[in-house]
């Protein structure tokens, strides 16, 4: 009897024993089908921090220009837009053509060790240009101070801003490109939370006006600098830098030029399409039109935009660095996301804005820029429209096609300054808004056609 009762113990434990097999065996099975590679993980984190910092950011300008807008009345709001409009594209053309370039070849100089000198060849070309301008721009307000009402205290606000703003460029592109999404995230959010803020504050303290909020956003971007000083320190630490020999070094810099040359007139041609709107309702109609037109582009802007954006923050650096790699594949299966995330994006917000834009108006806005109510609905299509091109662009940039996406862009900057001017005079303030259906539209179908 005892016999017995051992040999059935035996039997239960092998049997446990081959349950235990099994069981392990079948998760071993999964695991390798199921399991998340380390790059998708990363991926996957990036994005994350991503959507955080673009969440926050959404956040902050809404809120932000809630608050502003009870303080500051559309004239000031206008002329505010019209300023930042010309150091925008001051900084476009200082940075475009440089920072694309850097985002475009870091990977490569990544794999063979020349991060840290592609990141000084940069810094350099920017410093040249930005010293340059700053006395050009310097120069050209004393003239235009002779007959305008800005004083010298508002010339030196709008260098300073300059300045800096090329400098928060330059270290958010670096990151990005580092695919450190965490510090990029990081630093924009906290621009986009403190830029109203100070610009209330300047206005309380020193009076409303232009200058005032001009200098609030100074103060915005010179305390996250700031902030971010020992992540950068970190950062150039842990760059690897292995100098390159004469010969690689003069092919760097011939490559850099040949994919950065052609984007020299991108940043007046972008300025011109985004921005140009203004300019012509400011002749046309005066500031206090501006005023209520940009407020409404802002709150349209990036919601229809910035997931987009965020997509190509996440997917830029994947890509480039697939293509370094040469797996054709996945870099085909990278782009058909893009594409269809993007669109899908587009008739989503488009929907959105259509069904509660009014609504929208009334809770981010104070009662005198009401008016943009008419706006939304308008600037939500063409805007979907243009971030849907801007994933084409990518492709383009990614292949170092510049010259296709310069063409591209001049011949909608060409149909926008025509399209706007007729509609403006057509039907005024809205005239703006909808003839940005139509000439983004175009950018569309000629950006899908350059990028087969």
């Amino acid at each position: 009897m005892p016999l017995g009762r051992d040999k059935h113990l035996y039997e239960c434990m092998n049997l446990r024993f081959l349950a235990t097999d099994i069981t392990r065996s079948m998760k071993e099975s999964l695991d390798s089908q199921w399991s998340i590679s380390p790059e998708r993980k990363r991926i996957v984190r990036e994005g994350g921090w991503i959507a955080a910092g673009q969440l926050v950011s959404f956040a902050a300008i809404l809120v932000g220009t809630r608050i502003l807008t009870e303080f500051v009345p559309p004239g000031v709001f206008g002329r505010v837009s019209i300023i930042v409009g010309i150091l925008a594209l001051v900084t476009q053309t200082v940075c475009t053509p440089q920072l694309q370039a850097a985002l475009r070849f870091y990977p490569e100089a990544t794999h063979s060790g020349h991060a840290g000198h592609l990141r000084r060849i940069i810094g350099r070309r920017l410093m040249r240009s930005v010293s340059w301008l700053a006395i050009a721009i310097f120069v050209v307000s004393l003239i235009t101070g002779l007959w305008t009402p800005f004083s010298l205290a508002t010339t030196v606000v709008i260098i300073l801003l300059f300045l800096l703003d090329v400098y928060s460029q330059l270290q958010t592109t670096l990151f990005s490109a580092a695919r450190r999404q965490r510090e990029f995230s990081l630093w924009r959010a906290l621009e986009r939370c403190l830029r109203p803020s100070f610009a209330i504050l300047a206005v309380i303290v020193v009076g409303v006006s232009a200058g005032s909020v001009l200098l609030g956003y100074c103060l915005a971007v010179a305390c996250v600098a700031l902030v971010f000083q020992p992540a950068l320190r970190t950062e150039r630490e842990q760059t690897v830098h292995n100098p390159p020999d004469q010969e690689s070094e003069r092919n760097l810099v011939q490559r850099l030029n040949q994919f950065a040359l052609p984007l020299a007139p991108l940043a007046c041609i972008g300025w011109i399409i985004s921005t140009g709107d203004r300019y012509i309702l400011g002749a046309l109609l005066g500031p206090n039109d501006v005023g209520i037109y940009a407020t409404a582009y802002a709150l349209v802007f990036h919601p229809a935009t910035q997931p987009n954006a965020a997509l190509n923050l996440i997917l830029r650096p994947v890509l480039y660095q697939t293509m370094v790699e040469g797996d054709r594949e996945r870099e085909r299966r990278i782009y058909s996301v893009w594409l269809a995330l993007s669109v899908a994006w587009g008739f989503t917000i488009v929907a959105f804005l259509f069904l509660f834009g009014d609504r929208l108006v009334e809770i981010c806005l104070a009662q005198e820029y009401h008016q943009a109510v008419d706006l939304i609905p308008w600037l939500a299509v063409g805007l979907a429209t243009q971030s849907i091109a801007a994933t084409y662009y990518s492709r383009l940039f990614a292949a170092k096609k510049t010259k296709r996406i310069v063409t591209c862009q001049g011949v909608t900057a060409v149909a926008s300054i025509i399209i706007t001017l007729t509609f403006v005079h057509l039907y005024g303030l809205k005239g703006a808004a909808v003839a940005c259906v139509f000439y983004f539209g175009l950018e569309l179908v000629l950006a899908r056609w350059l990028a087969r």
